[in-house]
């Protein structure tokens, strides 16, 4: 579920520069993070569910509380799907896909970035 652009770097500064965090410091977090999702987890209604990747839609809803700030920035989803079903009318889509949804991310992504 996660996708991350990063700039290509020099292959001499990729081996001589010292790493942010440890192995056995990410271990912990992800240790600790599980060890969360699993007591969370051990409550009724989230039978086989033992981390958030095996959420169903309805508890994504349930489990997923949002700050006011949050709430907002998700509401561009919206826009973008509005976008979305722009692109798929204009060829003639009854289903948006994933090219429609790709170019109306597209377009976002381009207003922030002129922003």
């Amino acid at each position: 579920d996660l996708c991350v652009e990063m700039d290509p770097i020099a292959f001499d500064e990729l081996h001589t520069a010292a790493p942010a965090e440890s192995s056995a410091d990410l271990r912990k977090q992800v240790l600790a993070a599980r060890a969360i999702q699993a007591k969370r987890y051990a409550a009724p209604g989230y039978e086989g569910v033992h981390c958030n990747a095996q959420l169903n839609a309805g508890q994504v809803r349930r489990i997923c509380r949002m700050t006011p700030g949050a709430e907002r920035l998700l509401r561009a989803s919206d826009r973008i799907l509005r976008v979305a079903r722009t692109v798929a009318d204009l060829a003639g889509k009854s289903l948006l896909d994933e090219d429609s949804l790709l170019e109306a991310l597209q377009y976002r992504a381009q207003e922030k970035v002129e922003l």
